[in-house]
């Protein structure tokens, strides 16, 4: 049974325990495909060993450009968007002081407010209206210029009689019928 590819790495990197090393080495001698790993991992290390070291220089300087412009945005940015921190008791002080003027100032307006304010006596005129039907009511309620208040008073009897079927109309379609 072949080894899995961390026990196979940690051998190649010379960190596995002796007990188990011979064994590793004894099946890497039998299997083709375990020393096809090995031989893989081998020329991965020539590689790396041999190839130049990158300029970090370019990289680092396009970083910190990026970063003096985040910088420079914020040092820039709108008045109204920045963070203001209030301690908790002074913000609970400020809504309270708050709150307090402006019961004080609601009570104040509603004590000037009793003083300047005449009552008027509201006169009640009484019209009595005959009409034989709700259709005769609307067109004397049409006919005046004024906002009246009504009331209805039904009949003594308390016998009703249906007559025909009851309608439901918004006050839209009811125009001209």
């Amino acid at each position: 049974m072949c080894p899995d590819d961390r026990r196979l790495s940690a051998y190649f990197d010379g960190e596995i325990p002796e007990a188990l090393q011979q064994s590793v080495v004894q099946h890497i001698e039998e299997c083709s495909l375990c020393s096809g790993k090995l031989k893989h991992l081998t020329e991965i290390r020539r590689e790396l060993k041999e190839a130049p070291e990158p300029n970090l220089e370019d990289s680092m300087d396009r970083v910190w450009r990026k970063i003096q412009s985040k910088k420079a945005e914020k040092e820039v940015s709108n008045f109204w968007n920045r963070k203001i921190y209030i301690p908790v008791p002074v913000a609970s002080a400020a809504i309270f002081l708050f709150l307090v003027l402006a019961i004080s100032f609601i009570i104040l307006l509603n004590k000037e407010g009793e003083n300047d304010v005449a009552e008027v006596p509201i006169q009640e005129e009484v019209i009595n209206v005959n009409v034989k039907n709700l259709e005769e009511l609307l067109e004397y309620l049409n006919s005046q210029d004024t906002v009246v208040e009504v009331t209805i008073r039904l009949p003594e009897e308390h016998i009703f009689h249906l007559a025909g079927e009851p309608r439901l109309l918004r006050a839209v379609d009811y125009k001209g019928k």
